[in-house]
């Protein structure tokens, strides 16, 4: 009997183990595969497919030689029927083909595919690549194709989700873009129009204060409350003899003749109620000068409000005496001259007397 060389026996039993161990492994993780792995012939019937296709209502051993293109969406099987076959190798090969996949309940699932073309397999779809054997690409050497299937569902609606919010967001922001060039547009409009109104109102008050220190009249404005000046025009401190300062310390009341009180609107309640409600009133007066000379005014006094302030514009005009007045006046005057003449010559006889009698 020839002897047998049992560490031979071995080593080939050692590698077998192995190949069984590895096939093992090999079959748990396509079982275990979240993606479609499947195997084509060279006609792309179905040689093999893992048990993932299950998810979409299919019975993995039912599958096996039918064409893969009955489960592949009508619309994309035109696209996807040179692609499952592919031959090409290296960087010719198909890379990241989209097709739709059709279920048992006729829902479609959308698919990314990995194909390459594989020893007596023939797969699906996106990397293609002919395997040939001893590596030359000729017809006699083609295997097949195997391809690998990953549901992008999740992905694609992902990617309509941002999409959508990416859309939107650009709409928000072209809308709040215009918003804001509208706003600004309105915004240096009335910028423009308030410089405008400024300017108008700087030059309405220069004239008006031309017209308020040229006026004839004696013009004031006071508060209603504390009855102090607030403003004065020149005609009032040239007529009066008081500096403008010296009015700003003053009250109408300082100025008005004390017998010519009663007539001031403001100093009897009555009187002071019917202006509030009438804002005009007109009345006659008498303001004394700095040198206590009292000179006589027709006032007209208007109420308005300014910064939720009350406050009293005045203008008084002097009231000169008639012709009448003058003429009773000068014979008057005439007549108290000449008796004071007489009086101081009385007074001068009597003196002389009194000095005739002394010698």
């Amino acid at each position: 009997m020839k002897d047998f060389n049992l560490s031979l026996i071995t080593e080939e039993t050692d590698e077998l183990l192995l190949l069984h161990e590895t096939k093992r492994f090999l079959e748990t993780i396509i079982a275990n595969s979240p993606d479609i792995i499947y195997i084509l012939d060279k006609k792309g019937n179905i040689k093999f497919i893992n048990d993932t296709i299950k998810n979409y209502g299919y019975n993995p051993k039912q599958l096996i030689g039918k064409s893969i293109l009955d489960i592949v969406h009508p619309d994309d099987k035109e696209k996807a029927l040179y692609k499952i076959n592919e031959r090409r190798t290296g960087n010719r090969k198909t890379k990241t083909l989209e097709i739709r996949l059709v279920k048992k309940n006729n829902s479609v699932i959308p698919l990314e595919t990995n194909i390459a073309n594989f020893k007596c397999d023939s797969l699906f779809r996106i990397n293609a690549e002919g395997v040939y054997k001893n590596g030359k690409p000729t017809t006699e050497n083609f295997y097949g194709t195997q391809g690998v299937a990953r549901d992008i569902t999740i992905r694609k609606n992902m990617d309509k989700i941002l999409h959508e919010a990416y859309t939107n967001l650009e709409a928000e922001v072209e809308k709040r873009t215009k918003e804001l060039v509208d706003m600004n547009s309105k915004l240096l409009k009335e910028n423009a129009i308030r410089r405008k109104t400024e300017k108008n109102l700087v030059s309405n008050n220069e004239r008006y204060r031309i017209l308020f220190n040229t006026s004839n009249d004696v013009m004031f404005i006071m508060d209603m409350d504390s009855n102090k000046f607030l403003e004065v025009n020149d005609r009032a401190c040239k007529l009066l003899n008081y500096s403008r300062e010296e009015f700003l310390n003053k009250t109408i009341f300082d100025i008005t003749n004390s017998t010519c009180l009663v007539d001031l609107p403001y100093f009897e309640h009555q009187k002071l109620e019917q202006f509030i409600k009438d804002k005009f009133i007109r009345y006659q007066t008498g303001y004394i000068n700095k040198s206590g000379k009292t000179l006589k005014f027709e006032v007209n006094a208007s109420l308005y409000s300014e910064n939720g302030n009350k406050k009293i514009l005045c203008i008084a005009k002097e009231l000169q005496a008639s012709p009448d007045e003058r003429a009773i006046k000068s014979p008057t005057n005439k007549l108290e001259k000449k008796i004071e003449g007489q009086h101081k010559r009385g007074k001068n006889f009597e003196k002389q007397q009194n000095r005739s009698q002394k010698l």
